[in-house]
């Protein structure tokens, strides 16, 4: 099951994907109680699946971007935030700043855990 979250007629939307054009609606908060209905609503344009108040992110993460970037491997994740507004929406704009003299690319992973996990053992993770 692939869930969406759509723009159609003005509206802001979450559904379950049916195809390129149109979803199944859900009805309710995605990460609590909700439920999924039988009516179908146009996709108009796919918005980013959240929109999360903060990012937590971690960098220089792995030993090859260290000698890359030409810095220590830490000894402890590096941790920064980003905000909600440097979310892309699928197919938009990457608009890149004036001043810039390079431009790299990256790609990130999120993930997001449906329960929550304390003292978890490594071989059950």
């Amino acid at each position: 099951m692939r869930i969406v979250r759509f723009l159609s007629g003005g509206k802001v939307f979450m559904g379950r994907w049916v195809d390129e054009q149109s979803a199944m609606l859900i009805e309710g908060d995605l990460f609590g109680k909700h439920r999924f209905t039988d009516t179908t609503q146009p996709i108009e344009r796919l918005l980013t699946p959240i929109v999360p108040t903060d990012i937590l992110c971690i960098g220089v993460n792995y030993r090859k971007h260290a000698e890359e970037t030409g810095s220590a491997i830490p000894q402890n994740p590096m941790l920064f935030i980003k905000s909600s507004n440097t979310l892309s929406d699928p197919g938009g704009a990457i608009v890149l700043p004036k001043n810039s003299a390079m431009v790299d690319y990256e790609a990130e992973l999120c993930v997001v855990i449906g329960k929550t996990a304390r003292h978890v053992r490594e071989e059950d993770a």
